[in-house]
């Protein structure tokens, strides 16, 4: 009996732990010729610092090999007492530098470019876009393995911001730290912690902020609802935000 109950429990444990890498986990990619979808609706209390705005944005990811993912975003807002628009794609690639599953942990990095396309209020031209080119990157190190039923990660990246008419180019450096907890293979949160530093557009200032989510896979490893929250605190008295929404995601 006593070698029942220990073989229940060692694979209870390993179920869990297999679980800790779903569609939700923050080192998730999708394998080679597969497909990840998002579709999200957002809202945050300022966009472009001129009023309230909710958002509809799809993105896209595609496996391209075991170690590589690109991806398109592109997405629609409307900002409130303002005006609406398309906003500028993005387009995405990760690299996984170091399999968590052979090595323990995980070595990502991402870089994505966003250019202009699309009106910009900032231009004077209406519309919803950011009215700029962007590129950024970041890297990202974690792993799955040590604590059991959580996510254990942290990381750090850089924004670059184009000028527009009404703005001059910027840099923004990120440091994060984060955990996901997975209560079952269903439900999981996620609370993530960071700091930013912003050069230029207009004034060097600061922030501090957090991000949580909730994911529940209504469909085990192939779709999920994720509703999040998030907040960024700045100095200099520049405006604070917050944004929340809710992503929806499927794998194809």
């Amino acid at each position: 009996m006593k070698k029942l109950v220990l073989a229940v429990f060692a694979v209870a444990v390993l179920a869990l732990n297999g679980a800790a890498f779903s569609i939700t986990d923050p080192f998730y990619m999708p394998e080679k010729a597969h497909l990840a979808g998002d579709l999200t609706l957002g809202f945050t209390n300022h966009d472009f610092q001129l009023a309230d705005s909710f958002s509809i944005n799809g993105y896209l990811q595609a496996g391209i090999t075991e170690r590589l993912t690109l991806g398109l975003f592109l997405g629609w807002a409307r900002i409130e007492h303002f005006s609406s628009g398309m906003q500028d794609p993005s387009i995405t690639a990760k690299y996984r530098i170091v399999d968590g599953l052979s090595e323990g942990f995980f070595l990502d990095v991402d870089a994505f470019l966003s250019p202009e396309i699309f009106d910009s209020p900032w231009n004077n031209d209406g519309g919803a876009a950011k009215g700029a080119t962007d590129v950024g990157a970041s890297l990202k190190i974690g792993s799955t393995e040590m604590l059991n039923n959580f996510t254990l990660y942290a990381g750090t990246g850089f924004h670059h911001f184009g000028h527009t008419d009404r703005t001059p180019s910027g840099t923004a450096w990120t440091l994060l730290t984060g955990a996901k907890y997975y209560a079952n293979e269903k439900h999981s949160f996620e609370l993530a912690f960071h700091t930013t530093s912003f050069w230029g557009l207009g004034r060097d200032h600061f922030g501090v902020g957090f991000d949580i989510n909730y994911a529940y896979e209504f469909e085990p490893n192939k779709a999920a609802l994720i509703p999040f929250y998030g907040a960024e605190r700045h100095n200099h008295d520049i405006t604070s935000t917050i944004h929340w929404g809710l992503k929806t995601r499927f794998l194809f």
